[in-house]
């Protein structure tokens, strides 16, 4: 049997294919379901501010290092 969820080493640049590939289905799912969606768009908008405050405090404190 195969083993779909196994460890995997990526480039930089293919990280970057996959977050575009992310980045369109998402936008075609949003596209989609528009209607749905809006519902739970503060939902979706408190986990963006979240995530991005989270990413942006382990960025500041990398390259503030000596």
């Amino acid at each position: 049997m195969m083993k779909f969820f196994k460890p995997i080493t990526l480039k930089f640049w293919q990280v970057g294919i996959f977050k575009l590939s992310m980045v369109s289905i998402g936008i075609i799912i949003g596209v989609y379901f528009a209607d749905f969606l809006k519902s739970w768009l503060p939902l979706f908008s408190a986990i963006f501010a979240l995530t991005a405050v989270y990413l942006l405090s382990i960025w500041y404190k990398q390259i503030n290092k000596v």
